[in-house]
């Protein structure tokens, strides 16, 4: 679990050229990238590769969970021609850019006060809008929406 005083921005592209072996993460990370189901599945079954074509077009269709440090997009490069790629980071680069994150729960600035991160969707909150007077000490958290999603759906 992350905790820290303030988030601070840091886009993570890391140069491995692994190639995902969790089908449901690289479903997640694709629909993070803003791609649509059927264009992330053709690709993921061992289809064509994603093309510039199928690309969201603006930075806005790009989840702001990309941006967390702790989330890896290289892991589904393998699954993009280059120039796809090239346009996807450039894309994702924007989004960060000038991006200032806001609390999931109070919609306020996370610089404000100190903050946690859900391990299940990424979404940072202010530690006092979770009813948390500091950091947890167990090691994964999850939030209240995920955790009842859970719950709804094993």
């Amino acid at each position: 679990m992350m905790c820290r005083g303030g988030h601070r921005i840091r886009l993570k592209l890391k140069t491995k050229g692994v190639v995902c072996s969790n089908k449901h993460v690289c479903v997640v990370l694709m629909a993070w990238l803003g791609l649509e189901s059927d264009v992330s599945q053709r690709a993921l079954s061992g289809g064509l590769r994603v093309t510039e074509n199928e690309l969201p077009h603006t930075e806005e269709a790009v989840s702001c969970a990309v941006l967390d440090d702790t989330v890896d997009i290289y892991l589904v490069r393998p699954y993009f021609t280059p120039t796809a790629w090239s346009t996807l980071t450039a894309l994702a680069r924007a989004k960060a850019d000038g991006h200032v994150w806001m609390c999931g729960m109070c919609n306020r600035d996370l610089e404000e006060e100190n903050s946690l991160v859900c391990e299940c969707c990424f979404v940072w909150y202010h530690i006092r809008c979770c009813g948390l007077k500091q950091c947890p000490k167990k090691r994964h958290w999850i939030c209240s929406l995920c955790h009842t999603a859970a719950a709804v759906d094993p």
